[in-house]
């Protein structure tokens, strides 16, 4: 049992706030800029969606609070689970959708293409609601108390759900299994598409986070004895995996709409107008696009040599 007041209590209260705060902030800069490429790229549908599953992990580090019970031990497994979901079936629809636009290279409409991005979700969180009033109805959720060490006499409250081995238990894990699987193979097919698309690639940054709790930490946590340590190391998972969602997706989106970096084109006009000469022109070209090309890509580089030899033409052209 954590308080709210000690400092376990306090920490997790402030990865619940945190999270809240940065959700509500998500979701405005989402709905003002809609209009905006950044947005558009991504999908509104997409980025709703993925931040009502983390509001739902936001919800479950609450009942890390207080005295278990088994009412909160349910609310906790269904606001992870239906948040695991939503975001990896979001992720699932956001790269069909590139792998319809870019990949195949399929032209659709507007309302066949949002209703390929929410089929799988929709479809996805029904078929999770489904297994979890299942699992709540014919499994025995109750708080048993168990010793924090073998060599310790205190012991704390944990959660019991009987045996792994129930037949509803067996395929809530499976379906949850194949979404992380499908996620992770939609990843790999459309690998680079962020190239074109001009996103960052944050879907296999996710997926990513998504198998190392999935494999190493929920058994990590699973294995070791129940105390504050470990509640506490759990409610921290969730907010870091929370904030690799949401920061993966939004710092580039905030930062492409609040921070204009200056362009080639614009550095160019404004050597151009410093220097008001041809000559010095073509020179001072050359040197700002070899700067620039420094921290470019090679798709960028080729660009830029290209945009190069353009400019040296037009002022001999000039000058002769």
């Amino acid at each position: 049992m954590i308080h709210a007041a000690d400092k376990f209590g306090v920490l997790i209260i402030f990865y619940a706030t945190s999270l809240f705060v940065s959700c509500l902030i998500c979701t405005y800069f989402s709905w003002k800029h809609q209009k905006k490429q950044c947005i558009k790229r991504s999908s509104l549908h997409f980025l709703l969606c993925t931040i009502l599953g983390v509001l739902l992990f936001d919800a479950s580090l609450l009942t890390f609070l207080g005295r278990v019970t088994a009412y909160q031990c349910r609310a906790r497994y269904w606001a992870q689970i239906t948040g695991y979901g939503l975001i990896l079936a979001s992720l699932i629809a956001k790269m069909k959708m590139n792998a319809v636009l870019v990949v195949s290279q399929t032209k659709v409409r507007n309302f066949s293409l949002w209703w390929r991005v929410l089929v799988p979700i929709i479809g996805s969180c029904c078929v999770q609601l489904g297994l979890l009033t299942l699992w709540t109805l014919f499994t025995n959720v109750r708080t048993l108390p168990a010793l924090v060490s073998p060599k310790s006499s205190d012991f704390i409250l944990v959660c019991s759900f009987g045996s792994f081995s129930h037949p509803i238990v067996i395929t809530l894990l499976l379906f949850n299994g194949t979404i992380l699987a499908l996620a992770i193979a939609m990843a790999v097919y459309v690998y680079g598409v962020e190239a074109v698309t001009g996103e960052t690639a944050f879907a296999p940054v996710i997926v990513a986070s998504f198998l190392f709790v999935t494999v190493i930490m929920i058994p990590v946590l699973q294995s070791q004895h129940p105390s504050e340590n470990s509640i506490l190391l759990y409610a921290t998972t969730i907010w870091i995996l929370s904030v690799i969602v949401l920061g993966s997706i939004y710092v580039p989106k905030i930062c492409s709409v609040y921070y204009k970096p200056v362009t080639v084109a614009t550095a160019n006009a404004s050597m151009s107008a410093k220097s008001g000469g041809g000559g010095n022109t073509s020179r001072q070209t050359s040197r700002m696009n070899s700067e620039v090309a420094i921290s470019s890509t090679p798709v960028q580089q080729q660009s830029l040599q290209r945009s190069d030899k353009v400019s040296s033409v037009k002022v001999q052209k000039l000058v002769c």
